[in-house]
């Protein structure tokens, strides 16, 4: 058997437990779980319980186990190695070796079981820069797989995994669906030409339930998780790196391979940047276009309008300018922090360095860098070194008495205390408690011990999974033999 892992995530305890018993079976190569990430601040993260690829992880995927066509998406996963070494290898042809390789895969007869359980948690892309790169990578793939290996002719699969192998494909193409939307209402209102022939009373009675059953199956198909207002927003966003991507399929060619960053930290959350400008140029094309059609409206210029179809128009044109704007102005939410801060409360005791005299205080988030401090001793300056105590929390009752000069404290016992030196780089008078809340930089820890005591506190089991599956797994994934 052989794990995989991106470098970025982290097992979860019974990754192992959950996934060897599959193999069991002799016809699967690949138990493959969630992508689950911890970084709830990152650019595809609208809050910490929905992510842009939730839908994907945790409808879509389950259900392809009824026609055997899950597939392996690199992390977090199990592979039989034996069945790999049967197709001699790991399909690096193409960019997305891991669908590419499941498809060789069940066309061998083997299986990639999809089980919806917590297996490991990792960082999403936290920037725009590396979410589109990402997801230009990953479109680029599905052309290059296209061309040299199209689940729809060929021997091996069943009707039931050409049809799904190939949708999880051709969703790259809905971009092109996507820019056609946008276009259409400007194309109205900046020539008069409409598309269809008639709105009258014929066709809503055709459109009207054709959207509402639409609509219905998207809410019921989606269990919950198809949240359709930032989904759309999304789709914005990809869409023209969806776009750009879809030149594979002609060319064969791709980008250089670079490994996704999963860092933050270029403190650029300008909804300004190059890599918007066709959005911006798509939304001053649609507010050109409202304008027109609306002065054609009061006085027709070089097309006679009709009214109703009109405003219909600037209606559509008005909800896309909203939609791609939500897109951009997203970046305004993106967290520039290098790295994530868990949202950590414990007990903390901490003294300047070369003093006695020890000051009660509570961590407010903790990272693998530094510390937020809630400070309930003498105020704190930008540039103090300070030693620090953090509670790990495992007997809080098991306290001794020390003096200071203010205060009667309890600090924990020593086999239950983290110890470590940091310096105070920020400050935080934002709030309205009274409470002094300072950023620390970790400097060092006064042994190894406390390092691993330090970051096992910091990536347990319940801050990596940060508001995911805690308890029982999906109802719909199902496992079918």
């Amino acid at each position: 058997m052989i794990a995989t892992l991106d470098a970025d995530h982290i097992p979860l305890p019974d990754f192992l437990d959950e996934t060897i018993g599959f193999f069991e079976d002799q016809t699967v190569a690949v138990v493959q779980g969630p992508q689950l990430f911890y970084n709830t601040d990152s650019f595809e993260h609208e809050s910490p319980d929905w992510h842009e690829q939730k839908l994907f992880f945790h409808v879509i995927l389950p259900g392809k186990n009824r026609t055997n066509s899950s597939f392996w998406c690199g992390t977090p996963s199990v592979l039989r190695r034996s069945a790999i070494e049967s197709i001699g290898g790991i399909a690096t042809e193409t960019v997305t070796e891991d669908l590419h390789t499941s498809i060789r895969l069940a066309r061998r007869g083997y299986r990639v079981v999809y089980i919806d359980r917590p297996l490991a948690s990792g960082l999403a892309p936290a920037t725009l820069k590396d979410f589109l790169a990402q997801r230009f990578r990953w479109a680029q793939g599905a052309m290059q797989v296209f061309r040299k290996d199209n689940p729809l002719w060929g021997r091996g699969l069943t009707t039931g995994q050409r049809i799904s192998f190939f949708a999880s494909m051709e969703t790259y193409f809905d971009a092109i669906q996507k820019l056609t939307l946008l276009a259409i209402p400007m194309l109205v209102l900046l020539t008069g030409a409409l598309p269809i022939n008639t709105l009258s009373w014929s066709f809503w009675i055709r459109f009207t339930p054709y959207m509402i059953l639409t609509f219905t199956a998207l809410w019921l198909l989606g269990r919950g998780i198809y949240n359709i207002w930032d989904i759309l927003r999304y789709d914005a966003i990809k869409m023209f790196a969806f776009i750009w991507a879809l030149r594979t399929l002609i060319t064969g060619r791709t980008s250089r391979f670079r490994v996704t960053s999963k860092v933050a930290g270029d403190g650029n959350r300008s909804p300004f940047q190059p890599l918007f400008a066709p959005h911006w140029v798509m939304i001053g094309l649609s507010f050109a276009a409202i304008v027109i059609g609306t002065v054609h409206l009061i006085h027709p210029i070089w097309y006679q309008p009709k009214p109703f179809p009109m405003l219909i128009a600037i209606g559509w044109a008005s909800f896309n300018s909203i939609l791609l704007a939500a897109g951009v102005f997203r970046m305004r939410s993106v967290s520039r922090r290098t790295t994530y801060r868990f949202p950590v409360s414990t007990d903390s005791y901490w003294q300047v360095t070369g003093d006695n005299d020890w000051y009660p205080a509570r961590s407010v988030d903790l990272s693998a860098t530094g510390i937020g401090l809630e400070n309930m001793g003498p105020r704190l300056c930008i540039g103090d070194r300070v030693n620090l105590i953090i509670s790990n929390g495992i007997h809080k009752s098991n306290k001794r008495k020390t003096s200071t000069a203010d205060t009667q404290i309890a600090l924990p016992a020593h086999n239950h205390k983290i110890k470590l030196t940091a310096i105070v780089t920020s400050e935080d008078n934002g709030h309205s408690n009274g409470k002094q809340r300072v950023g620390l930089l970790i400097e060092d820890f006064a042994s190894d011990h406390d390092s691993a005591d330090y970051f096992g506190t910091v990536y347990s089991p319940p801050n990596l999974l940060n508001g995911h599956m805690k308890s029982q797994p999906s109802p719909h994934a199902n496992v079918h033999n």
